[in-house]
Protein backbone atom coordinates (compact mmCIF):
# COMPACT_ATOMS: atom_id res chain seq x y z
CA UNK A 1 0.00 0.00 0.00
CA UNK A 2 2.85 2.37 0.73
CA UNK A 3 4.46 1.89 -2.63
CA UNK A 4 1.08 2.64 -4.08
CA UNK A 5 0.90 5.39 -2.28
CA UNK A 6 4.76 6.77 -3.08
CA UNK A 7 3.95 5.97 -7.12
CA UNK A 8 0.88 7.72 -6.62
CA UNK A 9 2.20 10.97 -5.05
CA UNK A 10 5.51 10.91 -7.51
CA UNK A 11 3.09 10.72 -10.39
CA UNK A 12 1.49 13.50 -9.22
CA UNK A 13 4.04 15.42 -8.58
CA UNK A 14 5.82 15.17 -11.86
CA UNK A 15 2.44 15.78 -13.46
CA UNK A 16 2.77 19.72 -12.19
CA UNK A 17 6.35 19.99 -14.41
CA UNK A 18 5.63 22.09 -17.28
CA UNK A 19 6.57 19.84 -20.28
CA UNK A 20 6.63 22.53 -23.12
CA UNK A 21 6.66 26.77 -23.52
CA UNK A 22 4.73 28.45 -24.78
CA UNK A 23 5.39 30.69 -27.88
CA UNK A 24 8.69 32.29 -27.51
CA UNK A 25 10.71 34.95 -28.94
CA UNK A 26 14.45 34.02 -30.40
CA UNK A 27 17.47 36.95 -29.35
CA UNK A 28 18.29 39.18 -31.79
CA UNK A 29 21.77 38.22 -30.83
CA UNK A 30 21.00 34.40 -31.57
CA UNK A 31 19.38 34.67 -34.93
CA UNK A 32 22.40 37.37 -36.28
CA UNK A 33 24.78 34.58 -35.13
CA UNK A 34 22.10 32.00 -37.10
CA UNK A 35 22.08 34.39 -40.32
CA UNK A 36 26.02 34.34 -40.09
CA UNK A 37 26.01 30.56 -40.46
CA UNK A 38 23.31 30.44 -42.77
CA UNK A 39 25.15 32.78 -45.30
CA UNK A 40 28.65 31.58 -44.82
CA UNK A 41 27.03 28.48 -45.97
CA UNK A 42 25.55 30.09 -48.89
CA UNK A 43 21.83 29.99 -47.73
CA UNK A 44 21.12 33.39 -46.50
CA UNK A 45 21.08 36.13 -48.96
CA UNK A 46 19.78 39.04 -46.84
CA UNK A 47 21.32 41.44 -44.33
CA UNK A 48 22.43 39.83 -40.88
CA UNK A 49 19.97 42.12 -39.16
CA UNK A 50 19.03 39.92 -36.31
CA UNK A 51 15.13 39.86 -37.66
CA UNK A 52 13.78 36.70 -38.09
CA UNK A 53 12.04 37.33 -40.47
CA UNK A 54 10.40 35.58 -44.25
CA UNK A 55 14.16 35.67 -46.00
CA UNK A 56 15.84 33.86 -42.85
CA UNK A 57 13.01 31.21 -42.65
CA UNK A 58 13.19 30.08 -45.65
CA UNK A 59 17.12 30.47 -45.79
CA UNK A 60 16.77 28.04 -42.27
CA UNK A 61 14.24 25.46 -44.04
CA UNK A 62 16.50 25.20 -46.95
CA UNK A 63 19.60 24.42 -44.76
CA UNK A 64 17.20 22.22 -42.45
CA UNK A 65 16.17 20.36 -45.53
CA UNK A 66 19.75 20.24 -47.01
CA UNK A 67 20.73 18.22 -43.38
CA UNK A 68 17.43 16.17 -43.28
CA UNK A 69 16.45 18.25 -40.02
CA UNK A 70 12.67 19.05 -39.73
CA UNK A 71 11.89 21.67 -42.35
CA UNK A 72 10.18 23.73 -40.16
CA UNK A 73 11.70 26.93 -40.51
CA UNK A 74 11.83 27.75 -37.52
CA UNK A 75 15.69 27.83 -35.17
CA UNK A 76 15.80 24.84 -32.91
CA UNK A 77 17.99 23.35 -30.60
CA UNK A 78 18.69 20.56 -33.14
CA UNK A 79 19.44 23.39 -36.06
CA UNK A 80 21.49 25.61 -33.46
CA UNK A 81 23.38 22.72 -32.82
CA UNK A 82 24.20 21.55 -36.16
CA UNK A 83 24.72 24.91 -37.52
CA UNK A 84 27.52 25.28 -34.78
CA UNK A 85 25.73 28.78 -33.26
CA UNK A 86 23.88 26.76 -29.97
CA UNK A 87 24.11 28.55 -26.57
CA UNK A 88 26.81 26.38 -24.39
CA UNK A 89 25.87 28.05 -21.85
CA UNK A 90 22.29 27.12 -22.09
CA UNK A 91 22.96 23.28 -21.46
CA UNK A 92 24.47 23.44 -18.07
CA UNK A 93 20.95 24.67 -16.39
CA UNK A 94 19.77 21.37 -17.63
CA UNK A 95 22.14 19.64 -16.58
CA UNK A 96 22.09 20.92 -12.49
CA UNK A 97 18.08 20.67 -12.77
CA UNK A 98 18.41 16.67 -13.68
CA UNK A 99 20.41 16.57 -10.48
CA UNK A 100 18.18 18.72 -8.08
CA UNK A 101 15.47 16.33 -9.50
CA UNK A 102 17.62 12.86 -8.28
CA UNK A 103 18.80 14.64 -5.54
CA UNK A 104 14.86 14.92 -4.27
CA UNK A 105 13.70 11.43 -5.38
CA UNK A 106 16.70 9.68 -3.31
CA UNK A 107 15.33 12.03 -0.38
CA UNK A 108 11.60 10.84 -1.06
CA UNK A 109 12.96 6.95 -1.20
CA UNK A 110 14.83 7.69 2.42
CA UNK A 111 11.61 8.44 3.83
CA UNK A 112 8.98 6.51 2.15
CA UNK A 113 11.74 3.29 3.78
CA UNK A 114 10.95 4.95 6.92
CA UNK A 115 7.14 5.24 5.87
CA UNK A 116 7.30 8.85 6.01
CA UNK A 117 5.15 9.32 2.66
CA UNK A 118 4.32 13.23 3.10
CA UNK A 119 7.60 13.57 4.24
CA UNK A 120 8.72 11.77 1.27
CA UNK A 121 6.73 14.02 -0.94
CA UNK A 122 8.11 16.99 0.18
CA UNK A 123 11.65 15.79 -0.50
CA UNK A 124 10.30 15.60 -4.00
CA UNK A 125 8.68 18.46 -3.95
CA UNK A 126 11.53 20.48 -3.26
CA UNK A 127 13.77 19.26 -5.77
CA UNK A 128 11.33 19.32 -8.43
CA UNK A 129 10.89 22.92 -7.59
CA UNK A 130 14.48 23.59 -7.81
CA UNK A 131 15.17 21.90 -10.91
CA UNK A 132 12.05 23.19 -12.84
CA UNK A 133 13.83 27.12 -11.72
CA UNK A 134 16.88 25.57 -13.25
CA UNK A 135 14.72 24.63 -16.55
CA UNK A 136 13.14 28.01 -16.76
CA UNK A 137 16.69 29.92 -16.15
CA UNK A 138 17.79 27.88 -19.56
CA UNK A 139 14.44 28.68 -21.46
CA UNK A 140 15.08 32.21 -20.42
CA UNK A 141 18.64 31.90 -21.36
CA UNK A 142 17.68 30.71 -24.47
CA UNK A 143 14.76 32.61 -25.55
CA UNK A 144 14.62 36.01 -24.00
CA UNK A 145 12.69 38.33 -26.08
CA UNK A 146 12.39 41.10 -24.17
CA UNK A 147 15.25 42.98 -26.06
CA UNK A 148 13.51 42.42 -29.05
CA UNK A 149 9.99 44.02 -28.00
CA UNK A 150 11.69 46.82 -26.32
CA UNK A 151 13.52 47.96 -29.65
CA UNK A 152 10.16 47.95 -31.15
CA UNK A 153 8.44 49.32 -29.00
CA UNK A 154 6.07 46.93 -27.32
CA UNK A 155 5.25 46.27 -23.55
CA UNK A 156 7.05 43.24 -23.03
CA UNK A 157 4.59 43.21 -19.63
CA UNK A 158 0.75 43.61 -21.16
Amino acid sequence: MKQLLARMVVAGALALIPVGVGVAQVKTESVKKMQQALKDKGYYKGEVDGILGPQTRAALRQYQRSEKLTASGRYTQETATHLGTADKEVGEHFEDAGSDLAQGAKGMGREVKKGEITEGAKDLGKGIGKAAKKVGAGVKDAFDGDEDRKRRGDNPKR
